[in-house]
């Protein structure tokens, strides 16, 4: 379908539609585990993007060629082209997908070693998820804030984020690709075998019963009882 729709907007000289045709055939193949394709997919558009202007575009697709790049293994290039979205997005005043930017850039930060800048850019995501409802992104900065604890040898705080970060994903029917999954995979064993099998799974259970609220309560450190 998205094959024939870009031929079409080739034909027509309809330069919007052949950026927007790229940008779902860029997110197939990514989550389909082709990043190559996916890549050059998203860089065609960000061209296209780029001369038509207009900060919704061009930040989907910095965000897009952004996350990509994180699981082809490249934070450098993701940390690059999420600052530049969320430099955009927050001098045009749009928050609409700057909450997926600050999270691309926390995930950056965090494979960049940068725990701490990444720590800050999570909680900053999860505070306007919060006020936009997107509980997809909340998933992906809780599950960031678990690798940064269990970074810091937190490890029940890191079982209850990753269980929260797990059933909410669940309970909106996301289920991660292999790439996303491939990225949090070291932290969370780290975290795992950091503290008794028992404690974790009592955390981990916790985590998992946490409401939507309850859940970004607790990963921004405010006053709630656990």
């Amino acid at each position: 379908m998205y094959e024939e729709s870009l031929s079409h907007y080739r034909e027509a000289g309809d330069t919007r539609g052949i950026a927007l045709t790229l940008g779902g055939l860029g997110t197939l193949y990514s989550d389909q585990g082709d990043y190559e394709r996916a890549k050059q997919l998203y860089e065609e558009g960000l061209v296209i993007a780029r001369k038509l202007g207009g900060p919704q575009l061009l930040g989907a697709f910095l965000n897009s060629l952004g996350h990509v790049s994180l699981l082809k293994g490249d934070p450098e290039r993701a940390m690059a082209l999420t600052e530049e979205a969320v430099t955009l997005l927050q001098e045009q005043g749009h928050r609409g997908g700057l909450e997926y930017a600050l999270d691309n850039l926390g995930w950056a930060a965090l494979l960049s070693g940068d725990h701490e800048r990444a720590e800050v850019l999570h909680d900053q995501s999860l505070v306007l998820c919060k006020e936009l409802g997107d509980r997809l992104i909340v998933s992906e900065s809780l599950e960031g804030l678990a690798c940064s604890a269990g970074i810091r040898g937190e490890g029940e705080r890191a079982a209850r984020l990753f269980g929260a970060s797990e059933a909410l994903r669940e309970a909106i029917g996301y289920r991660q690709v292999f790439g996303e999954h491939a990225l949090r995979e070291p932290y969370l064993m780290a975290a795992r075998t950091s503290i008794a099998g028992e404690v974790w799974e009592t955390a981990w259970k916790e985590g998992r019963e946490m409401t939507f609220e309850e859940a970004v309560s607790y990963a921004l450190r405010e006053d709630i009882n656990i």
